[in-house]
């Protein structure tokens, strides 16, 4: 899991090889503007928590289920903090 761990927190900081950082790509404004609205969160949805980190849902599904990842359950809805993900990155 360390290994992974590491990877993500390359590729936050744009130095994994061939990746292009996230203000040199092509995204359309609208996409770039989704990722600074979710910045400024304190608490993500699932989804919003997978374009943050560049992976996908499932991938945060699956770091709640092993217990990496903190959430925040509100009926049927899964809250993610913005705190929990900075302690799963060691941030």
């Amino acid at each position: 899991m360390v290994k992974r761990e590491e990877k993500l927190k390359k590729f936050l900081s744009g130095t994994v090889a061939g990746h292009v950082p996230l203000e040199d790509t092509n995204k359309s404004k609208p996409d770039l503007e989704k990722f600074e609205e979710i910045q400024k969160r304190d608490y993500l949805s699932i989804a919003e928590s997978a374009i943050y980190l560049g992976v996908s849902k499932r991938t945060i599904e699956r770091s709640i289920a092993s217990g990496n990842l903190k959430v925040v359950r509100l009926g049927h809805r899964v809250i993610v903090p913005r705190e929990s993900i900075n302690k799963m990155l060691g941030l």
